[in-house]
């Protein structure tokens, strides 16, 4: 019976912006562990440079050649990540987000591929943004059943994964796992989780952790080569700890120059406020068919108890907080520790719904004007769906916080719409000084939103059964 490691790491995107270099260290450090553990029989590593179809290309090779029983099949990701309705896809070096169903690697087609292979355990440890999945989605087949599932997200489907200058956060910490265990001979699945699950619980991050069985089985034994290329990866983990601290040291009168003078004064914030609440109430509809078809009403209140995807905003406000000195406050913190990644709940999440969702609260701390707009379009007639933009807005001394959704209501009933569909949330920011930008940032916003209905309402006539 043998064992195989499928670890990829990718560093170079289309967008050289959106490059990795840290994602060498993490697959090549990863690749170390698994070399010196001697556990791995087949072993591909896939880094660099590479496209979604050479990605498929190479796994689907190893999954025609095997011949034999396997008994565990460990698959690494480290890399950008994007989550499209609910679906994680791994962004190769050719991924375009805006043809992602053709130039990422939808989540499952991977699962797919393993699910041939059939391995008796599947070990999945994915660092990359937004990488969270709900599972376990027919993992099992009638025609073949994986036994046991262990899956390590670094973040959730709302969250960024973060990097320090020589690896990822996530993959740095699991490697840390395994070096802060050597006192035993060996170190199973769940005792990385439970490494990772303390340490996340002090971070701006969220691992989520899926299971089908008791993750005790062993990652690798702490064999003389192991220990060996520990001590190697340690050092170098704590040169880099050393040199990230070494900052040039600031004087107090720059910071305050540099940062604090940036702030407004309250009357600049009122005067910013004022002027933003009557953009808002002005708005117009600006494309002339839409006008012929469509009445327009903006309603405001000061309740976002009940909005769609509230979890993606406090989650934002929860990181960010501090960073931008926000008007705002959010319980994610709170909900985390009351999960508190106990792993009989997080880890046996079979179903994919944990007891929190939906649970998530934002408090606006500076409430004295609108903080939730809704902008309708309604139907003057009959029959055609109702569109909606939501506008949330998050304060700060600096700048001020705009959050856009886009939603779409279809008929109910003669005298009631229910939300069919909705975007996700798009974020503009305007600095108080810069008053001026509100009204192209409403303007541009409204371009966009109406190029978004023109669009949803022949893709809704062109299904409309009426002949």
């Amino acid at each position: 019976m043998k064992n195989i490691a499928i670890l990829i790491g990718i560093t170079e995107y289309k967008n050289k912006e959106k490059n990795l270099p840290v994602c060498k260290n993490d697959v090549e450090n990863i690749h170390k562990i698994i070399l010196a553990s001697s556990k791995y029989e087949i072993i591909e590593v896939i880094k660099g440079s590479c496209t979604s179809s050479e990605i498929r290309n190479k796994i689907m090779e190893i999954e025609k050649d095997v011949d034999e029983e396997i008994g565990e099949l460990f698959f690494y990701f480290s890399g950008h990540g994007y989550n499209y309705n609910g679906n994680f896809y791994y962004c190769a070096s050719d991924t375009d987000i805006i043809d992602i169903n053709s130039t990422g690697i939808l989540y499952e087609q991977i699962d797919d591929i393993i699910r041939k292979i059939n391995p008796r355990l599947y070990v999945k440890v994915i660092d990359a943004c937004q990488s969270s999945t709900y599972y376990i989605k027919n993992i099992n087949s009638e025609e073949k059943k994986i036994n046991d599932c262990y899956f390590m997200f670094s973040s959730k489907q709302t969250q960024s994964s973060w990097t320090g200058k020589y690896m990822s956060d996530f993959t740095k910490l699991y490697i840390e796992a395994i070096i802060k265990n050597q006192e035993s001979q060996s170190i199973k699945y769940i005792d990385i989780c439970n490494y990772l699950a303390d340490k996340f619980q002090k971070l701006n991050q969220t691992p989520e952790f899926v299971t089908q069985g008791d993750m005790l089985g062993e990652f690798i034994n702490y064999n003389p080569k192991v220990k060996e290329c520990l001590i190697e990866i340690g050092s170098k983990l704590e040169e880099n700890i050393v040199n990230n601290k070494k900052v040039e040291e600031i004087s107090l009168k720059d910071i305050i120059h540099t940062k604090i003078k940036k702030l407004a004064t309250q009357d600049m914030y009122k005067g910013f406020m004022e002027l933003l609440n009557e953009n808002i109430n002005s708005i117009q509809i600006h494309n002339e068919d839409l006008k012929r078809e469509f009445d327009l009403n903006v309603k405001s209140n000061n309740n976002i108890d009940n909005i769609i995807d509230k979890e993606n905003i406090a989650n934002w406000v929860y990181e960010n907080k501090e960073k931008y000195n926000l008007f705002a406050n959010s319980n994610i913190g709170q909900l985390r520790r009351m999960l508190a990644y106990n792993l009989r709940r997080t880890l046996g999440t079979i179903s994919g719904q944990n007891e929190i969702e939906n649970l998530e609260k934002i408090t606006i701390t500076e409430n004295e004007f609108p903080y939730h707009y809704t902008i309708e379009y309604i139907p003057k007639e009959i029959g055609l769906e109702k569109y909606c933009i939501d506008l949330v807005i998050i304060s700060s001394p600096y700048k001020i916080y705009l959050f856009f959704m886009n939603i779409i209501q279809s008929l109910a009933s003669w005298n009631s719409y229910e939300v069919k569909i909705s975007s996700e949330w798009k974020k503009y920011e305007i600095e108080i000084k810069n008053k001026e930008q509100i009204q192209n940032v409403i303007s541009e916003y409204i371009n966009i939103f109406e190029d978004y209905v023109i669009k949803a309402i022949n893709e809704y006539l062109d299904n409309l059964d009426i002949k």
